[in-house]
């Protein structure tokens, strides 16, 4: 379906949050208008509560039709998300939101630019409207390397803001109908195993087994409130991202450029460091240390973990890391960036050190002063830790009477 304007479906997917989706609603309402056409559709799972759909039906979209869809039974997010995503045959790409989010005036402008950039390319998977600022898999600060372009690519896929083209949605489906051709090709993070209920697990090993590539916007076009769901128990805050305020004049990379590619792991690509390196050999990239050693396949290796006979070494006082490897900043310190041969290199991950290192001011505060000390304080006076104290002193008391404890 080609034209001159692009007509495109927005999804909102909601189950049993009504304030959630009040507000993802709320902030829909102020989206800008742009050369597009947009359908919307607010798709509710069957037996979630029933206060949703009141929030639905007040919804207000000025940018084509909209229609609220109230299922009867209980679908479960993957089958919610993969149904209401396959109506992207009647359209020419679809945009996906789970009730969590909030979105940025320009989505849609974000949208129709990334549209026209990629519409055509076979190495792209999915576009995400959300930008990452936390490794999902370390908890760590991330913050990719920003050069001419609006964009970084990754292996990771999104589901905080999910933008396929229809040609984009049916390859993954035609690869799950198939039997997920070359799965045993994806390099999936060991974490990724315990996400027993995300739907996403099936669309990362595609992405990582067809070798494809998640455009990602620089600034972020939503944000997640983590709030408790069917994959959160406890509330995220830290998924939270500064949006996107201004109408920007997207510069979008081909998949050819020097950097800004990064792994299954949010660990860089090896191809962008080749050059900075000078090497021809085949190596991994671990700079965080967090990949476990048998799964690296590699002889060489690039890493924060000691190597006892390195070919290069490079320090670990920039941030991100990549960029002291690409600025051939030597090391200051036994914390270094090391590259050699991956038999030379030790097991042990030095990522908490690196964590603490680039740590920032107002969490250390919160976590070495306010977070232990308050928190040691809390114990002490709780009514489990005087029980259990009272329990311990008077057993020691009386293994002291009886001779019981040998002092030293």
């Amino acid at each position: 379906m080609e034209s001159s304007l692009p007509h495109f479906l927005v999804v909102v997917l909601g189950f049993n949050r009504p304030l959630s989706l009040k507000r993802l609603l709320a902030s829909l309402e102020s989206v800008e208008s742009v050369a597009c056409k947009a359908d919307l559709v607010v798709s509710l799972d069957g037996g979630g509560d029933p206060e949703c759909a009141g929030v639905a039906s007040g919804v207000r979209w000025s940018h084509g039709r909209s229609e609220v869809v109230v299922h009867q039974n209980r679908m479960g997010l993957k089958t919610h998300v993969e149904t209401a995503t396959d109506r992207v045959k009647d359209y020419d790409a679809v945009i996906v939101l789970e009730d969590d989010l909030s979105v940025s005036p320009w989505m849609l402008h974000y949208s129709v630019e990334a549209f026209r950039a990629y519409r055509h390319s076979n190495e792209i998977a999915q576009i995400a409207l959300y930008s990452y600022r936390v490794d999902d898999f370390s908890g760590l600060p991330f913050f990719p390397l920003r050069g001419e372009y609006d964009n970084w690519f990754s292996r990771v896929p999104s589901s905080w803001g999910q933008f396929y083209t229809r040609a984009q949605w049916q390859d993954y489906r035609k690869w799950s109908v198939e039997g997920k051709p070359e799965r045993e090709n994806a390099r999936l993070p060991v974490a990724v195993d315990d996400w027993k209920s995300s739907w996403k697990r099936d669309f990362f090993e595609y992405v990582s087994a067809s070798r494809r590539w998640v455009v990602y916007p620089h600034v972020s076009l939503t944000t997640n409130h983590g709030e408790p769901g069917e994959n959160y128990c406890d509330q995220a805050s830290d998924l939270e991202v500064p949006l996107e305020l201004v109408r920007r004049r997207y510069c979008f990379s081909g998949v050819s450029g020097p950097f800004g590619y990064y792994d299954e792991c949010f660990e860089p690509d090896a191809r962008s460091l080749t050059e900075s390196i000078d090497t021809k050999e085949e190596f991994t990239v671990d700079l965080w240390g967090n990949k476990p050693m048998e799964t690296i396949k590699t002889s060489y290796l690039l890493s924060t973990r000691i190597c006892e006979d390195p070919i290069s070494r490079y320090s670990t006082s920039l941030f991100p890391l990549e960029a002291n490897i690409r600025l051939g900043v030597l090391p200051d310190s036994d914390l270094s960036i090391s590259f050699g041969l991956t038999s030379d290199f030790r097991p042990e991950s030095r990522a908490s050190e690196l964590a603490l290192k680039h740590l920032p001011r107002g969490l250390a505060h919160e976590v070495w002063e306010k977070g232990v000390r308050d928190g040691w304080a809390e114990a002490e006076s709780g009514l489990r830790y005087r029980i259990g104290d009272g329990i311990v002193s008077s057993a020691s008391a009386l293994a002291d009477f009886l001779g019981l404890r040998r002092r030293r």
